[in-house]
């Protein structure tokens, strides 16, 4: 005899006869069995993926063509510290370009494993190789003591006279309108507020700061190192125009002179944190 469900039938006759049934909770272990049988798949085709696209980079990044091996540069800087290897072979290569391509591309890619192989290009007989591992450790240089700036600008705006000259009302208000024109970045009629500022106190030295600021901001570097000249002339241990002009410089071409403005700054920096704290 076939054993009947209690269930009745739609139509109020006979009971259904039913087979075996399955548990509710292995419905939902089936239900995730496709997302578990394609997340495996991503996994498994992941590094598959990723040796393509370093390949195909690589590939790109050996060309001749302009075009092409820009394509592959910006691929293998995209591909960050998975491009690291591959380069650091291309940099013992005894083709001068490929060694060129090497560093370029180590010069944008973050990290202290990159830095280190561009230390090392630093002693490259190509001198092309030489120019873009300086251009790299510059520009790492000069990101890190951008960061230094604001630290350092907070401390020194608690004294406004240390700021501002002489810290009357007056010169206090114009100061404060510059840097509110300067936090808009609304560079023009910034530097249009310091050159005034500058012709009512030709010895402000804070006006000629902050004009070098905006003049950095505008992409004038060499108005912007004559600036920070005029600033060191009143105070030679100025950390915020030190940082100023190594980017300038940096930015301006002229390297040598960026990196001996950058080490100049590192051993303020150094100084500074080694001073003690005035009591108050």
């Amino acid at each position: 005899m076939i054993p009947k469900s209690p269930i009745s039938s739609p139509s109020g006759g006979n009971l259904i006869p039913v087979g075996p049934q399955i548990p509710k909770r292995w419905w939902t272990v089936l239900a995730f069995l496709p997302v578990v049988a394609i997340g495996t798949l991503f996994l498994a085709l992941g590094p598959l993926w990723n040796s393509y696209q370093l390949r195909e980079m690589m590939a790109r990044l050996d060309q001749s063509d302009p075009m092409q091996s820009e394509q592959g540069l910006i691929g293998m800087v995209a591909l960050g510290q998975r491009a690291i290897e591959p380069m650091e072979i291309w940099l013992q290569d005894p083709s001068p370009e490929r060694r060129r391509k090497a560093a370029l591309a180590l010069s944008q890619i973050p990290g202290e494993r990159a830095y280190l192989l561009l230390l090392n290009a630093l002693q490259d007989r190509d001198r092309q190789v030489r120019e873009y591992a300086q251009n790299g450790i510059l520009r790492r240089l000069s990101m890190g003591l951008m960061a230094e700036i604001p630290k350092w600008e907070d401390g020194a705006l608690k004294d406004s006279a240390a700021i501002i000259r002489d810290g009357t009302p007056e010169l206090e208000t114009t100061y404060r309108e510059g840097l509110s024109l300067m936090k808009e970045e609304d560079w023009e009629a910034a530097l249009d507020h310091w050159d005034a500022a500058i012709r009512q106190g030709p010895d402000w030295a804070a006006a000629y700061y902050q004009r070098a600021k905006t003049l950095y901001s505008l992409g004038r570097f060499d108005a912007c190192l004559r600036d920070c000249q005029e600033v060191l002339r009143y105070h030679p241990d100025h950390l915020g125009v030190l940082i100023y002009m190594g980017n300038a410089y940096y930015h301006a071409g002229y390297w040598d002179l960026a990196y001996d403005t950058f080490m100049r700054t590192l051993d303020l920096i150094q100084r500074l944190k080694m001073t003690p704290p005035a009591r108050s």
